[in-house]
């Protein structure tokens, strides 16, 4: 769900259903807040996310709608990513989990939640995605954090750039 729509791990575990805009074709999700996990307490959501500029709706790509649907069927009140227990999903024990696939799968790259907004994003920048769509789409104020943070070139952008050159 994270690398279909390049959402921090925060603004996804805050979700809820009444988030999803299923009358929208594509359905959409209005993402306004993150959560907050206080020891000892319920995990809440915040009223709102990162920064100003993160408040936004996106569109939900095919596989991202599936996604929540199935999980929808699972929880019907409340966030939509939690475990059966009804209990939100700490980012860290998501993170432990993703390095022993890593392990498992003798995976020689960097692993967590965030990579996935890192290649969702790099993944449109393959796509000739312009970027100030890519930066209203994942939350930026300026184009700028996007480009210098986030927006790493690819081999397939390699590929695209080595074919035009080869065209002059």
């Amino acid at each position: 769900f994270l690398y279909l729509t390049g959402m921090r791990y925060g603004e996804a575990a805050s979700i809820t259903w009444r988030d999803i805009n299923k009358r929208a074709k594509p359905w959409t999700v209005s993402i306004t807040g993150t959560i907050v996990k206080v020891p000892g307490k319920k995990a809440t959501k915040q009223s709102s996310p990162k920064t100003q500029s993160s408040v936004r709706t996106i569109t939900l790509p095919d596989k991202a709608i599936e996604i929540v649907k199935d999980q929808h069927r699972e929880v019907k009140d409340g966030f939509l990513f939690r475990n059966p227990q009804s209990m939100y999903l700490p980012e860290p024990t998501i993170n432990m989990w993703l390095r022993l696939a890593k392990e498992k799968f003798n995976i020689d790259k960097p692993v967590s939640c965030h990579i996935f907004r890192h290649t969702h994003i790099s993944k449109l920048a393959e796509l000739d995605i312009p970027m100030y769509v890519v930066q209203e789409r994942v939350g930026h104020s300026s184009e700028k954090t996007t480009r210098e943070i986030y927006l790493h070139v690819t081999k397939k952008a390699k590929q695209k750039l080595d074919q035009k050159l080869n065209s002059l």
